[in-house]
C-alpha cells in the first residue's frame, strides 16, 4: 500500500504581478510589469510536474532548474526537485534536495510530509514517522489528515498494524469523509477479519455518494467473507458494468482475487501474526542443557587390577 502515500506538491499556475504607477511630475499612468519570482518559479514547477507525469523527464528537469533560478530560496523548488530525483531513482540526490528545503525553512509542513513519504519509500520507518509527526504538529498545517494517512500506510509497510489503525482513526478525526482513509482503514479491518467494522466503514464511504472500483472490490470481498453471497454478486455485477476495464474488474472476471491489494494485505497481516507468535514462543521457551557426567563401567579385569593396586598401596603404607 506504499504506493498510496500522498505528496503535497504545487500544481498552481501563477502569473507575474502587474502594478500601475505614474512617473514623477506626470499624471500619465504607466503599466509596469513586475516579475514575481516566486510565482514564476511555481509556474515552472507546475509545468515540470506535468511533464514528469507524462514521462518527459528532460523537460521536467529543465523547468525545475529554471524554477531554481527564479527562486532558489523557495522550499517548493527543492522538494519538487527531490520528487523528480525520486522518480528517476536518484535517492541520494533526492535526500539532499529535501535537506536543502528544510535548511531554508525547517518548519515547512509540506516539505516535512513529502520527506516522510520519501523516507518511507527507502525503508526508513522511524525517520519517516518523525517527519510526518513534525508536519502534523505545525498549527497552520491544513493537510493533517493526509499526513496521518501517510503515517498509517507507512506503518502497514513495516507490519506496525496497531499504530496504523490509530493513525487512520486520527486522519478520520480531522476529515471524517476522507474517501481514501475510509477505504484504507476498511481494508485493514478486512485483513484482520474484523468484517463488521470493515462493512461499516464501506457504508460510510457509500454515504459520501462516491463510487470507485477499489471500494466496490473491497465491498465484494467483505460480503463474500460474511457469507452474504447474493449481496456480493450484486456488487460484482456493478463493478463489472461500471468499471469493465479496471484491474479490480479483471481480478473478478479472471478469478485472480488473491493478487488484489486487499488479499495481499490480508496475507501480510496473517504472516505477521504468525511471525509474532513464533517469536513469542521462542522467547518463552526455556532450553535446558544439563551437564551429564558419563561414568564408564569398568570391565571385570580392569576392576580386579584396580583393587589389587589399591591393596598393594595399603601394604606399602603399612610397611613404611
Amino acid at each position: 500500500m506504499r504506493s498510496l502515500l500522498t505528496l503535497a506538491l504545487s500544481t498552481l499556475f501563477l502569473s507575474g504581478c502587474v502594478t500601475e504607477n505614474s512617473y514623477n511630475g506626470s499624471d500619465k499612468p504607466v503599466l509596469e510589469n513586475k516579475i514575481n519570482n516566486d510565482g514564476a518559479a511555481r509556474t515552472r514547477i507546475a509545468l515540470a510536474l506535468q511533464y514528469l507525469s507524462t514521462g518527459n523527464n528532460s523537460q521536467a528537469k529543465y523547468n525545475l532548474e529554471r524554477a531554481n533560478e527564479y527562486a532558489p530560496n523557495l522550499p517548493e523548488v527543492h522538494y519538487s526537485l527531490a520528487y523528480y530525483y525520486q522518480q528517476v531513482g536518484e535517492n541520494g540526490l533526492a535526500d539532499k534536495a529535501y535537506q536543502k528545503a528544510l535548511a531554508i525553512k525547517p518548519n515547512d509542513p509540506n516539505t516535512l510530509n513529502n520527506y516522510g513519504t520519501f523516507l518511507c519509500s527507502i525503508n526508513q520507518y522511524d525517520r519517516a514517522t518523525d517527519q510526518f509527526l513534525k508536519a502534523i504538529e505545525i498549527p497552520s498545517y491544513i493537510r493533517v489528515a493526509q499526513s496521518y494517512e501517510n503515517l498509517a500506510l507507512c506503518a502497514i509497510e513495516f507490519n506496525d498494524f496497531t499504530n496504523a489503525e490509530s493513525y487512520f482513526q486520527q486522519a478520520l478525526n480531522h476529515s471524517s469523509q476522507r474517501a481514501s482513509t475510509l477505504i484504507s482503514l476498511a481494508a485493514l479491518y478486512y485483513a484482520k477479519s474484523d468484517l463488521y467494522k470493515a462493512s461499516n466503514l464501506i457504508k460510510r464511504y457509500d454515504d459520501t455518494a462516491q463510487v470507485s472500483s477499489r471500494a466496490l472490490l473491497l465491498g465484494y470481498l467483505v460480503k463474500q467473507r460474511m457469507g452474504r453471497i447474493e449481496e456480493a454478486e450484486k456488487i460484482a455485477a456493478t463493478l463489472l458494468q461500471t468499471y469493465p476495464s479496471s484491474m479490480q474488474a479483471n481480478a473478478i472476471r479472471d478469478n485472480q482475487l488473491r493478487q488484489t491489494e486487499f488479499e495481499v494485505l490480508r496475507e501480510k497481516y496473517r504472516q505477521a501474526q504468525l511471525d509474532e507468535l513464533q517469536e513469542g514462543s521462542q522467547s518463552n521457551q526455556i532450553i535446558a542443557e544439563p551437564k551429564i557426567k558419563v561414568i564408564r563401567k569398568k570391565s571385570p579385569v580392569q576392576a580386579s587390577n584396580s583393587e589389587a593396586s589399591i591393596e598393594q598401596t595399603k601394604t606399602n603404607t603399612q610397611d613404611d
